[in-house]
């Protein structure tokens, strides 16, 4: 394989060629006049690798092989960027001819940069249906490495301060900005087209290693982040110009596509914020693709991390619930949710989605509490944080109801600060006028002392009273491994916590709405937490909620309990039907 200072050098002497003048692909395309790239595909698949291509134009001395076009289409890529200047003017101004026609035509580097990726990636596409074109773009490891170079290169040009799209540019410029970010969607859905057809033979594993091993790989992250966000200030310019709705979708498609294989959190967040605030609805296709895009997102960011060793954005994980459940809120309206979730038959589907993306939050609650994985999280400030928004995700679940809270504000020490301090692992928990803090914590389990409250601001009306002792910890435990001990199990009556709320939350849904699908996973959730550890809920101050939720377990859960979680399910529901009202 090249070096990267040999494909310095080769990128270089092309780039000396575009400006003798010499044939390239672009000035091929360009003397096609409007020739499409499917013709150009076209071509290709009747002149075969060795072929010549059937272009006849007065303009040019020879005619490439489509085996030279494949070849060295990455390369045209590379090289044309390198020597053009966003403007569309050569670096070269010996070069008139060339000059005045890209000038006149208004043909620009990102024109060039933008009809090869496209042709890039529709050859992607192809490549199963003619065997012998993917050999000859797969089966050189350098081939992977001018396209790293490429799109590295694209991303810093099209990220840098100059040519960052700005949704006050004037609508002269409307065709610039949105072409600019077509390009920029363009290359990042070529590294999507190349991870998802991994059996095609492109060799994603190692591409992906040579992006992180680049020598700009920290830029290349900046800059993806703001290509992104490029991509959606002309999404927003585009809906200003009163562009046709289809080509918008169309990009706004490509880009959520594009962002998927770069983990990038922030970007496709930004991007989804976006497009919750969009009036048309038409721009958001389904509610599930926009769930299973986050879930997707996601795997790509925990996979990239754990095979390359990159610092995981844990504490950012959770903001996908948010962000989805926040979406249901604020689209809670007949005009929009009702023909979202209705199906075929016209039953409404909002309370098992609602199971479902719950059923995902709880996922990634618990596996942010996970103690060997994250061992490390616990004295990381992004921990606590963690913690507060996954207890944020519930209070929007739980917005129409007076279910289970802590308090976490003012003056009342955080458990989720608590639980990132492992010589201090829980300091209180504030309950609407009354307080508990840690007693101790020795071999008999933790106790609960009852104390005054220090601010007014601890005071917060319709909280459930959480209330339990840790069993007894094994006397044969050193003292690192009794706080391991403490820990894990405060974690999972946390767990028992989080999930109570969300079961609360989800009572006032019609129990008979929920087909057997979604009780099955409610059960699930339920299982292996109270299999755990036994749990004790305290009465809140306003029980409506609390007597939906005792109907709604006393109705559904029986009839799905298996006989030989009977004995634990028994405890689970006389613990929760067996409230006194104050």
């Amino acid at each position: 394989m090249a070096s990267a200072r040999q494909r310095k050098k080769l990128l270089q002497e092309e780039a000396e060629r575009q400006r003798t003048n010499a044939v390239c692909l672009f000035e091929i395309v360009e003397v096609m006049g409007n020739v499409s790239v499917d013709v150009l595909l076209t071509s290709l698949r009747v002149a075969g690798p060795q072929g010549e291509l059937k272009f006849v134009h007065e303009q040019l001395t020879n005619q490439p092989s489509a085996s030279q076009v494949l070849w060295r289409l990455p390369t045209h890529l590379m090289a044309c960027s390198l020597a053009g200047e966003p403007g569309g003017k050569w670096q070269n101004e010996q070069e008139q001819t060339l000059t005045e026609r890209n000038v006149v035509k208004g043909v620009t580097c990102t024109q060039h940069l933008e009809k090869g990726l496209l042709l890039l990636r529709k050859l992607f596409v192809t490549a199963p249906y003619r065997p012998k074109i993917k050999q000859i773009m797969y089966r050189e490891e350098e081939w992977n490495g001018l396209l790293v170079d490429l799109i590295v290169h694209i991303l810093l040009e099209f990220a840098s301060p100059s040519m960052s799209v700005d949704t006050t540019v004037q609508v002269g410029r409307v065709d610039d900005a949105c072409l600019e970010a077509k390009v920029v969607a363009g290359s990042l859905a070529l590294i999507s087209v190349a991870y998802h057809h991994e059996t095609f033979g492109f060799n994603w594993e190692h591409t992906g290693s040579m992006l992180l091993k680049h020598p700009c790989s920290k830029m290349f992250v900046m800059a993806a982040f703001d290509a992104t966000t490029g991509i959606v200030k002309a999404i927003a310019q585009l809906l200003q110009t009163q562009y046709k709705t289809m080509h918008l979708k169309e990009l706004c498609v490509s880009a959520e596509i594009a962002m998927e294989p770069l983990g990038n959190l922030l970007a496709v967040q930004e991007f989804y914020k976006f497009l919750m605030k969009v009036s048309d609805p038409i721009l958001i296709p389904s509610m599930h693709l926009i769930y299973e895009g986050i879930v997707g997102i996601e795997a790509a960011c925990q996979r990239m991390a754990w095979d390359y060793n990159i610092p995981s954005p844990v504490h950012r994980v959770v903001d996908w619930s948010y962000l989805l459940f926040h979406t249901l809120s604020e689209y809670e309206s007949p005009s929009f949710l009702d023909e979202m979730f209705a199906g075929r038959n016209g039953e409404d589907k909002r309370s098992s989605l609602l199971l479902a993306a719950t059923e995902e939050a709880v996922r990634r609650f618990n596996l942010t509490l996970e103690i060997p994985r994250h061992q490390r999280l616990l004295n990381n400030q992004s921990f606590r944080f963690l913690v507060l928004d996954a207890l944020r995700v519930v209070d929007i679940l739980a917005e129409d109801s007076n279910c289970a809270h802590l308090v976490m504000e003012g003056s009342a020490p955080s458990l989720a600060y608590a639980l990132s301090l492992p010589n201090d692992i829980f300091r209180g928990i504030w309950c609407g006028d009354e307080a508990f803090k840690l007693h101790h914590v020795n071999k008999g389990g933790i106790q609960w002392e009852k104390i005054e409250p220090v601010s007014q601001q601890a005071k917060y009306n319709g909280n459930v009273l959480w209330n339990t002792v840790i069993p007894t910890i094994p006397e044969n435990l050193g003292k690192e491994a009794a706080k391991a001990y403490v820990l894990e199990r405060t974690c999972t009556l946390l767990q028992s916590l989080f999930l109570f709320k969300i079961v609360s939350s989800l009572s006032h849904f019609n129990p008979a709405l929920m087909d057997d699908m979604a009780k099955d996973k409610l059960l699930k959730l339920m299982c292996p937490i109270v299999r755990k550890e036994g749990v004790n809920f305290w009465k809140p101050k306003a029980v409506a909620n609390l007597t939906a939720l005792q109907q709604f377990v006393s109705q559904t859960m029986p009839q799905l309990v298996p006989e030989e979680d009977n004995h634990i399910f028994g405890e689970f529901l006389q613990s929760i039907l067996a409230f006194q009202w104050e």
